[in-house]
């Protein structure tokens, strides 16, 4: 297909129109709550699905909605259009209306906080100051409060950089204890030190008391540069309990491109500290993307300029702190949509309204549409339509062909199995294992968890055809976590328990060669994972709970080299799990627990990284498995993932995903990707 995959939505469109029994369109049940005409029932307007799904093999896309019917709608026209192409098709399938159950409410208490930290000098006399204030938004039950910007910095007589720490530092630690305390989301804006450069941040910490997340301010005034802060580059969205949750930084309101891609990555609420501002902003960025934004200043709410408040989805204050040191609080139900008279759920056509992207301009008129009508039986139904994108559009650029892989997955929760191009499983087998290949021979090699029949770990080669086992090795301590395979009958396993080794053996289950590793022995889980041999003939092991990477002699044990990943402090819990040595000699890491992987380079220096900051999502939830590919790309594994949530995803040196994979309930431990568009992938050592 030839379509701008940017701009896609503007082109195909799916909608339902209510209708009487007499084909008239119908009113909703209840009044708007907008501030055109407040209180009174709007017209039922075309609806628009807002969720679809990822691109299949093929073009297929699968569109799925709940929407709520109105009482007096007997019908309803369900349409597929195609619009402002010069030729082109487009086509559905498998359209099916049915009755579910009503959404349950999403209720979050949303609450900012009005003070001015004018006492103390000191970052940590500073965050104290606001305990008594989020202690009363926690008695008032809030579930988000919002403190306002730099909170160290105000009035404290420091420059940035005598203010700037890292994150996580201590402030987050002091928040992070009220937050569990409290039971609550907390934003607060703080200087961050990384290495050489500040940044001013907002920093989401959870009820756990730990971070949850941060974003560093993208856009910054003269004054800011000038002393020295660094602008950040992405826009990360953070699933809490309540819903998506982003953040903005006080001058990053003067523009609409921040709120913007934040809702445009799924933010559903924007906290936003901020020194001041014009409020009308706050308004516009609130009303424009139909999010909840929460403000919170140190403008006097006397002198006609920014406000701490929450603003709803038409821009108006829903709630406001006028006095310093007060909270403001509202509750809202973040699955009640917001619909105007004449413009409808307007959140939900703004993906095919909006401006085209500029590098793609078009000239292009309406072909036709389609369209089917249903009867409704339902108050509360769910529209699901699969549309293919089959179409020749006169556009002034091609896109690539969305990629595709084949692969298999190992891993407990799935056990294992081969996952088509199309995204169907092709093959499973019930152990669970923590690594695998598939072999020349078609048949596929795996490290086995303990289990019945495998009490202490083992290896495994299943014949795909008939799923026996051909041969298996025993584990003679506690776990089997990797094995490799070396050619002429020779396999590299990594034995974990009181004498942690790597040794080889051959299919008779033969131990040919032993080496030990040096690695912690209280925890034997946590020892090592993907044991790998390299082409000089050493190996290579990633020691979790050692938070090191290390190069063996396998005839005398020696360690030859040592990669440490706690460069961010052992709190990141960035344990290597994955450690691949590269053509250009670089090794790149898996860092589980930290969501990240690094490439470093011959002296340990990190020359490329990847975390959930860089992509803007959290796409890494626990990044395991690791496999860089022939064009320079690498695929990760997101371990805890479960549900629909990304299992794994690939990304180039630019840090942007090229495919996701959201198939099985959970995530892989590891996996080979096989196929890419068709094409077997042959070197699959990297991983």
């Amino acid at each position: 297909w030839d379509i701008d995959i940017q701009n896609v939505q503007r082109h195909i469109v799916e909608r339902l129109i209510w209708l009487d029994a007499d084909g008239n369109k119908v009113k909703r049940d209840e009044p708007t709550f907008s501030s055109y005409r407040p209180g009174t029932a709007p017209r039922a307007e075309p609806e628009f699905p807002r969720v679809t799904g990822a691109m299949t093999r093929g073009g297929w896309v699968e569109v799925l909605e709940v929407f709520k019917a109105p009482k007096a709608a007997t019908q309803v026209k369900v349409e597929l259009c195609l619009r402002w192409l010069d030729a082109g098709r487009v086509s559905w399938r498998l359209v099916s209306l049915k009755p579910v159950p009503e959404p349950e409410p999403r209720k979050v208490r949303l609450a900012t906080i009005h003070f001015q930290p004018r006492a103390g000098k000191s970052n940590d006399e500073k965050c104290k100051l606001f305990a008594p204030l989020i202690a009363d938004a926690a008695r008032r039950k809030a579930d988000l409060v919002v403190l306002p910007e730099t909170l160290t910095y105000y009035h404290s007589g420091r420059t940035f950089a005598q203010c700037a720490e890292s994150i996580p530092g201590p402030s987050t630690e002091y928040f992070g204890k009220l937050a569990r305390k409290h039971d609550l989301y907390l934003v607060a804006g703080l200087l961050e030190r990384d290495a050489n450069l500040i940044y001013n941040v907002a920093v989401l910490i959870g009820p756990d008391g730990k971070v949850a997340g941060k974003y560093r301010k993208v856009c910054l005034p003269r004054g800011e540069i000038e002393g020295g802060i660094s602008p950040g580059n992405t826009y990360p969205v953070f699933q809490t309990r309540f819903g998506k949750v982003g953040m903005m930084v006080c001058y990053d309101g003067f523009f609409p491109e921040v709120a913007r891609r934040l809702s445009n990555n799924g933010a559903e609420v924007i906290a936003w500290p901020v020194w001041g501002c014009n409020p009308m902003l706050g308004a516009a960025r609130a009303c424009e993307n139909h999010v909840y934004v929460i403000s919170s200043t140190y403008t006097d709410a006397a002198s006609n300029w920014m406000i701490s408040a929450v603003y709803g989805h038409d821009g108006r204050p829903l709630a406001q702190a006028k006095e310093w040191g007060t909270v403001a609080l509202t509750e809202v139900d973040l699955n009640q949509r917001l619909r105007w008279h004449s413009l409808g759920d307007f959140k939900a056509q703004m993906p095919s309204h909006r401006p085209p992207n500029e590098r793609f301009p078009c000239n292009l008129r309406l072909i036709g549409f389609n369209w089917g009508l249903m009867k409704s039986w339902s108050r509360m139904l769910i529209i699901k339509l699969l549309a293919v994108c089959g179409v020749a559009a006169a556009i002034n650029s091609t896109a690539a062909p969305a990629v595709t892989h084949s692969f298999l997955g190992v891993g407990k929760a799935n056990r294992v199995v081969i996952v088509g191009e199309d995204g169907k499983v092709q093959w499973r087998f019930d152990l669970p294992a923590s690594d695998g290949w598939v072999l020349p021979n078609g048949n596929v090699l795996l490290a086995i968890y303990p289990t019945s029949g495998f009490p202490k770990g083992g290896v495994a080669e299943v014949d795909r055809k008939t799923r026996k086992i051909v041969w298996s090795y025993q584990g003679q301590q506690k776990e089997i976590s990797t094995v490799q395979p070396l050619g002429e009958d020779r396999y590299l396993v990594a034995e974990l328990g009181p004498q942690p080794r790597a040794i080889v053996i051959n299919r008779a289950g033969k131990i040919l060669k032993s080496t030990p590793l040096a690695c912690q022995k209280k925890n034997a889980h946590m020892q090592t994972r993907m044991l790998r041999v390299l082409p000089n003939g050493n190996y290579i092991a990633p020691h979790l709970l050692d938070f090191s990477v290390k190069e063996y002699d396998p005839d005398s044990g020696k360690v030859l080299r040592s990669f440490p990943t706690d460069d961010r402090g052992r709190a990141k819990r960035d344990w290597p799990f994955t450690a691949i040595r590269l053509a250009n000699g670089n090794t790149l890491i898996g860092c589980t627990n930290g969501n990240r992987v690094i490439e470093v380079d011959a002296k340990g220096a990190i020359v490329w990284s990847v975390d959930n900051e860089d992509l803007g999502e959290k796409l890494l939830d626990d990044a395991c498995g690791v496999q860089r590919l022939p064009n320079g790309n690498t695929v990760i594994t997101s371990y805890h993932a479960k549900g629909q949530a990304v299992k794994l995803v690939e990304v180039t040196r630019a840090k942007e995903v090229v495919w996701r994979y959201q198939g099985q309930p959970a995530g892989f431990h590891h996996f080979q990707i096989l196929t890419t568009n068709g094409t077997p992938v042959k070197d699959n050592t990297w991983k």
